[in-house]
């Protein structure tokens, strides 16, 4: 991340949280589902539908995260420093295509 754009960037607030940390705990109920189904040796091609599922949510969340700091955060940061911006988008988008 670019130096000092933490400090500068603004923070999500709670509120803008609480969507996500709702989804979150959604999908560890899904893991968790996951896991009682492994031990009792359910179907194998329901277990992994259901993985796939959490993935897909897991990338949801992830996206949104995602559009969240696009939108509130880097935009207003971006008017005064937008080649600071610009590589930090660059950051972010590496990080999240590993």
């Amino acid at each position: 991340m670019v130096k000092n754009s933490k400090k500068q960037l603004k923070k999500n607030t709670r509120s803008q949280n609480l969507p996500q940390l709702k989804r979150l705990n959604r999908i560890n109920g899904q893991i968790l589902g996951i896991s009682r189904m492994i031990e009792e040796e359910r179907n194998c091609l329901e277990i992994l539908q259901q993985i796939k599922a959490a993935k897909s949510a897991l990338a949801s969340v992830e996206l949104n995260i995602i559009n969240e700091h696009l939108s509130f955060c880097v935009d207003k940061f971006s008017k005064t420093h937008e080649k600071k911006v610009i590589t930090e988008i660059k950051e972010l988008l590496q990080r999240v295509s590993k």
